[in-house]
């Protein structure tokens, strides 16, 4: 009996050694487990950051689109410069060309490697200032071409045209000629006497325009 008491205390012992042990390793998966979500939390902030970033590769890559843009610009602007300089009007043009606002400077080699140092902000705002600029020559150009349509369709009206034949003109003059051939007798009208009648219509009209 005595024995198996001594026995039952030993392994009370023994259970109550390893529920301490048990424990032990019980703090120690919890302190893993703290680390571990520390950790995580580290990794999901540092996705977030990422996914936040600007594409960098992206933004370079609309950059040189918006300078290839700026660049055609220019080169239509200049087109149409030098064909304004080839018409009558080329002294308007010359007169006026003073008003039409500056180029947009091309960034140059060093702007460009110093994008990736900018804030997202700031490459956006150049962007828009860009745009801006570039609507605001081709609403520059709209209005020249306007101006100088409007002076050209004043210079047409301000110059006297002779009226053109119609058809109403041509028939009166066979309506003449065949009353001409009745009463006369003529089987042909000669070619001055057409002519005559020809001058005495167009006279007329041109009585009737003026």
């Amino acid at each position: 009996m005595r024995s198996e008491i001594d026995s039952l205390r030993q392994e009370n012992a023994r259970l109550i050694a390893r529920i301490t042990e048990l424990e032990g390793e019980k703090m120690e998966v919890k302190k893993i487990i703290a680390d571990s979500s520390a950790e995580i939390g580290k990794l999901s902030a540092r996705i977030e950051e990422l996914e936040n970033k600007p594409d960098t590769a992206k933004l370079e890559s609309e950059t040189v689109e918006l300078r290839e843009r700026v660049t055609e610009l220019q080169q239509r602007k200049l087109q149409d410069d030098n064909s304004s300089n080839s018409s009558p009007l080329s002294n308007f043009n010359s007169e006026e060309s003073s008003d039409l606002p500056p180029a947009i400077d091309i960034v140059n080699e060093d702007q460009f490697n110093n994008a990736n140092t900018k804030s997202l902000e700031e490459m956006e705002m150049d962007a828009f200032l860009s745009e801006v600029h570039k609507k605001s020559i081709s609403n520059e150009i709209r209005k020249r071409n306007k101006e100088k349509q409007l002076l050209h369709e004043s210079t047409e009206n301000q110059t006297q045209v002779l009226p053109p034949i119609t058809l109403e003109i041509l028939h009166d003059a066979e309506t003449i000629a065949s009353d001409h051939q009745l009463t006369s007798g003529e089987s042909k009208l000669s070619h001055k006497r057409k002519i005559s009648i020809w001058l005495n219509l167009r006279k007329n009209t041109r009585r009737k325009f003026c």
